[in-house]
């Protein structure tokens, strides 16, 4: 493997470890604040409009 394909390699692995260290933390700040939804699902009233 060439020296560029690593560190792409090992670039794109540190952005997903950040991704998961950023939800593990906002979900709990979020869920205390009230700001999450319970499901990302549309309502039938929200369909029609």
């Amino acid at each position: 493997m060439r020296a560029t394909a690593w560190w792409l390699d090992v670039l794109r692995d540190l952005k997903l470890v950040n991704a998961h260290l950023v939800e593990a933390a906002a979900y709990p700040v979020l869920t205390s604040q009230g700001e999450l939804l319970p499901t990302r699902l549309r309502t039938r009233e929200s369909d029609d409009a």
